[in-house]
């Protein structure tokens, strides 16, 4: 097993096994924020005077990772590194080339044919579950390890990998320039508009603590329509509008803290004031987002799609899954078990009809009365028109 390449002379090698058939590729996910965290805190272990962030405490050293990677993405070598070296990457996520031609680039995107400029800016990572697929390198239509059999090409795409931003600062500045439906359509079949959907939320709760280039004045809280949840069967009107003093207080978040998983396990009450919890897992389940109100006693879930929002029916029983990591049905936590679920589901604005929320309650012994959903239009599709109710 090769596990890096540190001399051009092992290329002659590689071409070698390559021909033969020998050589076997394996795909293997960027590191999380967290990860290169860790390798930051071992370096700066026993003989910390050799690494880049000698002059930093640990916890400096991590702030500095975690800033880096939210700007140019995960990636070791421009993260854990020299100051100049990451400020180049920096500006080379900044050349104006690479938003000139990113949709023709995009066009022609796949596994095997990922163009030097996107490199910059998108990776594939492996799918939730999978692990250790080979591709043998001759013929990138062939997949086998921990699968049954061979994939071909189209399920190497649907079942293995996924092609991702690499930071929600690259989502931003993507959404930023796109300029026409089929624009919109190449990032859907990519399923890449839901990433950018997810960045202009996250950028609404997080405003100017967090990290972006010319953001748009349709993303700020600000401009977040309020509506009352008028149920599944129904459809948002202006009635539904809430006066601005019934709109519910989401406290200011500053900063972002990852979760492994699919539910946070962590007591409602021990939830950080001001801090947005995210899953590193690509379904979070309920939503994308969630944050702690201490003073109402409120844990919300923010919930962001780019399709009608009775699409997404909510099952009582996933919930039930969520209030139980969070302590809140727990009788050994009476604190916690004060604690309210508030759902707000994100709608983009442009839609003459959105329903309310359905939640599917399969399971009798989850009380609906200490969840509460409201449904909220917002600017989260580049270039679509608010539709103005009569």
């Amino acid at each position: 097993m090769i596990i890096a390449i540190s001399s051009r002379d092992v290329n002659t090698v590689l071409k070698t096994l390559q021909k033969s058939q020998s050589l076997v590729q394996m795909l293997v996910s960027p590191p999380t924020v967290e990860e290169l965290q860790l390798m930051v805190q071992a370096e700066l272990g026993p003989d910390s005077q050799r690494s880049v962030f000698k002059e930093f405490t640990v916890e400096q050293a991590m702030a500095e990772v975690r800033r880096r990677a939210d700007i140019i993405g995960p990636i070791p070598r421009f993260v854990i590194t020299n100051d100049a070296t990451f400020r180049r990457r920096a500006v080379e996520i900044q050349a104006p080339d690479l938003y000139d031609n990113f949709f023709k680039r995009l066009s022609n995107l796949s596994y095997n044919n990922i163009p030097n400029e996107l490199k910059l800016c998108i990776a594939p990572y492996l799918k939730c579950g999978v692990v250790n697929p080979q591709l043998h390198l001759n013929y990138g239509d062939v997949v086998s390890g921990n699968c049954e059999g061979n994939l071909s090409s189209t399920d190497l795409t649907s079942k293995i990998y996924e092609f991702k931003f690499l930071s929600d600062y690259l989502s931003l500045n993507i959404a930023n320039i796109v300029k026409s439906n089929d624009e919109m359509a190449m990032l859907k079949s990519r399923n890449l508009d839901s990433q950018l959907a997810e960045a202009v939320i996250k950028y609404g709760l997080l405003e100017d603590n967090m990290i972006t280039n010319n953001p748009s004045v349709y993303w700020n809280m600000a401009q977040w329509e309020w509506h009352s949840d008028p149920g599944s069967g129904n459809v948002l009107t202006k009635n539904t509008l809430l006066a601005e003093a019934d709109i519910p207080l989401i406290p200011s978040c500053v900063r972002e803290i990852t979760f492994s998983g699919v539910y946070l396990n962590k007591a409602a009450k021990d939830l950080e004031a001001g801090v947005l919890y995210r899953s590193i897992s690509p379904n979070m389940a309920v939503g994308e987002y969630l944050t702690v109100n201490h003073e109402t006693k409120t844990v919300f879930i923010f919930q962001v799609t780019l399709s009608d929002i009775n699409k997404h029916p909510f099952k009582a029983s996933t919930i039930k899954k969520v209030m139980n990591g969070l302590k809140m049905l727990s009788s050994d936590d009476i604190a916690s078990s004060q604690f309210s679920i508030h759902i707000l589901c994100f709608s983009d604005w442009s839609f003459e009809k959105t329903h309310g929320v359905k939640i599917n309650n399969t399971d009798r012994t989850l009380n609906l009365d200490r969840i509460k959903t409201n449904v909220i239009r917002a600017c989260i599709c580049p270039l679509k028109a608010k539709y103005s109710f009569n």
